[in-house]
C-alpha cells in the first residue's frame, strides 16, 4: 500500500469513529423535546419523537457545536410533510450551521437531501414519525 492510500484509510477510520461516537448522543431532556416537537403540529405522528442529534455527521466539531440546530432539524423530519416543506427545513439548516461554520451547512445539506428523502428506509428520513413508507 502506498503511503496516501494508508493515510486516507486511517482518515477515514478516524471519521468513522469520531462520527460513531458522536452519535451515542442521548438528550437527558427528551420529554421536553417530544412536547416541543408535537406542539404546532396539524398532525401528530403516531410514533414517538426521537434524534440523534445530527444523523451520521458531527453533533459538535472544532468546537461549533451543531446539536440544537439539528434537533429542530429532526423536528420537522418527524411531522413530515411537503417536498416544499422538507426543502425548507433542509435550507435552514444549511444556513443555521453554516453561519457556525463555512461549507459544513452545505456538506450537511448535500448529505441530507440524498438520505433523508422519505422513500429511503431509514430513521432519520423525512417523515420518520409516520410509517414507512411515508409521502410528501
Amino acid at each position: 500500500m502506498t503511503r496516501n492510500k494508508i493515510t486516507i484509510t486511517l482518515v477515514l477510520i478516524l471519521v468513522f469513529f469520531a462520527i460513531y461516537s458522536d452519535q451515542r448522543f442521548k438528550p437527558k431532556n427528551i420529554d421536553e423535546l417530544r412536547e416541543k416537537a408535537r406542539s404546532g403540529a396539524e398532525v401528530s405522528p403516531p410514533k414517538a419523537f426521537t434524534t440523534d442529534g445530527c444523523s451520521l455527521w458531527f453533533n459538535s466539531l472544532f468546537g461549533n457545536d451543531f446539536t440544537d440546530i439539528c434537533i429542530e432539524h429532526d423536528m420537522k423530519y418527524w411531522k413530515g410533510g411537503s417536498a416544499e416543506d422538507r426543502k425548507t427545513a433542509d435550507t435552514v439548516l444549511r444556513e443555521s450551521v453554516n453561519k457556525k461554520m463555512s461549507f459544513m451547512g452545505d456538506i450537511m445539506y448535500f448529505g441530507i437531501r440524498v438520505f433523508g428523502h422519505p422513500l429511503i428506509p431509514a430513521p432519520w428520513r423525512w417523515g420518520y414519525g409516520f410509517e414507512y413508507p411515508y409521502k410528501y
